[in-house]
């Protein structure tokens, strides 16, 4: 009888152990960055590496655009996207409600910034220049500032490339994934197109529709992270561009 009890709390053991929590019909949209976080690239990414330690093999996950990722969390029911942040949705779309999402603690600090072959300062010093940036900007954003034309473009080296021949007099993009891109190039620096200048600075975060299942899901997350950036992994995930958020 004793052995026999024995087995039975091993086996109940191995299934509790087992087990995952069901997510139900919950999807993670994951916003597709050239340089950090890809559906493809035969050689993981940062963001690809540390999502594989977050989240469990069980989760929907979709790899899309940012412009539609932002449409999907804001249409669906109960769905996550990543990396965003409340104040980055707020900015995009006038029919996003805080109140109804939920956000995970950060994981790094993201931006979005200009960056230039020209001695730029300010942002009146951009009045008749030509700008580049990403796919799903709204021009708007930049009109005001009387550029003499706005092109885009889906990728970050391309974005890159295009500001090293001087084919754009300024390129808008994301901070650190211009300077991962760039980094790319021989005898390129930072520094001789980094204009300093941020027109949006957050925090990249899981963001979820309220419900039950996200809820879950991002106290898991919450709780992997918290341990990665504890031990230091996180840095070395991320490296050597991020600026982790302790």
């Amino acid at each position: 009888m004793k052995i026999l009890l024995i087995l039975i709390t091993a086996l109940f053991a191995n299934s509790t152990i087992a087990k995952k929590i069901s997510y139900g019909n919950l999807t993670v949209y994951l916003i597709v960055l050239e340089q950090r976080l890809s559906e493809t690239n035969s050689t993981p990414l940062g963001y690809n590496i540390l999502l594989k330690k977050l989240l469990d093999d069980n989760i929907n996950l979709k790899y899309t655009s940012q412009a539609r990722a932002q449409r999907f969390v804001l249409n669906s029911k109960i769905a996550c996207t990543f990396p965003a942040s409340i104040a980055a949705l707020s900015a995009v779309s006038n029919k996003f409600n805080g109140n109804d999402f939920i956000a995970s603690e950060a994981v790094d600090k993201i931006g979005i910034r200009l960056y230039s072959h020209l001695p730029i300062k300010t942002l009146a010093e951009l009045k008749g220049k030509s700008l580049l940036m990403p796919n799903g900007f709204d021009s708007s954003l930049m009109e005001k500032f009387e550029v003499s034309s706005i092109d885009y473009s889906d990728s970050e080296l391309s974005r890159v490339k295009s500001l090293i021949q001087k084919r754009t007099d300024i390129v808008l993009s994301f901070s650190p994934d211009f300077n991962i891109a760039l980094s790319k190039i021989p005898d390129e620096e930072i520094d001789k197109y980094d204009t300093k200048i941020e027109l949006l600075s957050t925090t990249a975060h899981l963001i979820c529709k309220k419900s039950n299942e996200a809820r879950e899901l991002i106290n898991t997350f919450n709780s992997r992270l918290s341990k990665l950036k504890e031990s230091g992994e996180l840095s070395t995930i991320l490296s050597p561009y991020a600026n982790i958020i302790e």
